[in-house]
């Protein structure tokens, strides 16, 4: 079958009135939650995973979906209104957003962000429909050598591209997410590994229950404790939420650029709109350094809401032809798959393509529905920025403990989510990411097992890995990833005791 008729097959999915309302409810949830700071995606989704055991696969992975590019949009709301980014891809976006509602223009600002998500949106979302069945045909050959280099590929990308951190955590991290990995039954041997004569054990450490704790009741606690801080200024919206034709002409070539360059950041595993979004900015600036940025830079804006849109569309490429997370959001995406008996990759669009291009139509429509709600209904949606905080963290703590009391129906479950929510907090307190420890969790599976495969492949000899030219090819690209940065700076460090 040919791209444009998988397409519509996926179209007539996605328009049953089922699949449908359940990628509008995602939308709206995830907008919502994008909306109030300290939730998001992740938080979301981890809570809600429990609640998809009897669902049917094609409307729960809608409503996960439309959860995650939903949220990039609502990120923007308050970052504009308040100051107060409520993803981190909304952070350029407060940059110029919040100094243009404070000059009056908040209605320009919001019909920007909102334009801006949907140029993004679609542009990222034909990118994915274009490349992913090419890349699948491409992975479908892969053997197990080359899945292990893969995993290892993505794992190293996480941990020498997450922002904010250093790499020893990041890498600790890691292994800290394979060791928790190990416990249970050994997935080759079937003998038992770490579980101290616990019978509750047995079956490994669940991964909702390990996401409920990390993210979403660790969340909980910390934002608990910053309810006293000082409250931020909030902006009323007093005119129309609209944006000239001669404004969106100025601003059309910076959302095609940031779309473009978006798409293919989210990509890469582990770098993500943190990366993709200050890049963006950047490139604009660099592209036009006479604009007012810093001072309210409507470019800024469609630069920051065009890349995190895209880049949301590009991390699901890798999760839906091979399997692997791009980013924490996409993990938690995974185990979603996982848990509704789906296996991700690239059989996935011979296997299942009413699934996979349902999917990927959903996407086109979630993305249109969130330009209808947004364009009229954006007034109200700013009213959840004045939720009191005491209700909304109760609800979601309620939320989280019935979670995971219901993934097996026992309280050890529930105690279990709260160690690894005081583990979430440690990691918190001395800057350690949460994502790598998250990706390793789920890949270490897999990892595992097409290690023990390699192992009966290569008949005990290490050296036909680096006859195989796919895996050589993620070998050396695993050594640029961690060997690029250093080297640049050192050379940067020279260059300065140079000069």
């Amino acid at each position: 079958m040919s791209m444009f008729s998988n397409l519509a097959m996926g179209f007539s999915v996605a328009l049953t009135p089922l699949n449908f309302l359940f990628a509008l409810c995602g939308v709206i949830i995830g907008q919502i939650v994008g909306i109030l700071p300290g939730l998001g995606p992740i938080v979301t989704i981890a809570v809600l995973l429990p609640f998809t055991y009897n669902l049917d696969p094609v409307p729960a992975l809608m409503a996960f979906s439309g959860i995650y590019y939903g949220s990039q949009f609502g990120g923007a709301i308050s970052a504009i209104l308040v100051n107060a980014p409520g993803t981190e891809a909304a952070i350029i976006t407060a940059m110029e957003g919040y100094p243009m509602a404070r000059k009056g223009k908040v209605g320009l600002a919001l019909a920007t962000a909102a334009i801006s998500s949907f140029v993004g949106g679609i542009f990222g979302t034909v990118l994915l429909t274009v490349f992913s069945q090419q890349l699948a045909s491409l992975v479908i050959n892969f053997a197990a050598p080359e899945y292990l280099a893969l995993m290892i590929f993505a794992l190293i990308c996480i941990s020498g591209l997450t922002e904010g951190t250093t790499f020893p955590k990041c890498c600790m991290s890691i292994c800290i997410g394979l060791m928790i990995g190990t416990v249970g039954l050994d997935k080759v041997t079937s003998t038992q590994r770490y579980t101290f004569g616990i019978l509750n054990l047995y079956e490994g450490i669940s991964f909702v229950i390990l996401a409920i704790g990390m993210f979403a009741f660790a969340e909980v606690l910390r934002n608990l404790r910053r309810m006293k801080e000082h409250e931020v200024q909030k902006i009323v919206i007093d005119d129309k939420v609209k944006i000239s034709f001669k404004e969106w002409k100025r601003i059309l070539p910076t959302q095609l650029r940031s779309s473009l360059s978006g798409f293919f950041i989210g990509v890469l595993p582990g770098v993500g709109s943190t990366t993709s979004t200050p890049l963006a900015y950047l490139t604009e600036k660099a592209l036009d350094p006479k604009g007012d940025w810093g001072n309210g830079e409507i470019k800024g804006v469609a630069a920051g809401e065009s890349s995190n849109n895209s880049c949301a569309m590009g991390a699901l490429v890798p999760l839906l032809t091979m399997g692997i997370p791009g980013s924490g959001t996409t993990a938690i995406m995974l185990s979603a798959f996982m848990i509704l008996g789906i296996s991700p990759g690239p059989l996935l669009f011979t296997n299942q393509p009413d699934l996979v291009w349902g999917l990927i139509a959903s996407f086109f429509i979630g993305t249109c529905i969130l330009l209808a709600i947004n364009m009229p209904l954006v007034k109200y949606f700013s009213k959840i920025v004045e939720l009191p905080n005491e209700i909304l963290f109760i609800s979601v703590f309620l939320l989280a403990v019935l979670g995971a009391y219901s993934v097996s129906q026992r309280w050890f479950d529930v105690e279990l989510m709260l160690i690894f929510s005081i583990i979430g907090l440690i990691f918190s307190k001395f800057k350690f990411p949460l994502t790598p420890c998250l990706v390793a969790l789920l890949l270490g599976d897999m990892m595992e097992i097409n290690l023990a495969r390699s192992v009966v492949i290569c008949e005990h000899n290490p050296a036909i890995f680096f006859q195989r030219p796919i895996v050589a090819v993620f070998i050396l690209a695993s050594i640029v990833v961690v060997a690029f940065p250093r080297l640049k700076r050192l050379y940067k460090k020279r260059k300065a005791q140079k000069a």
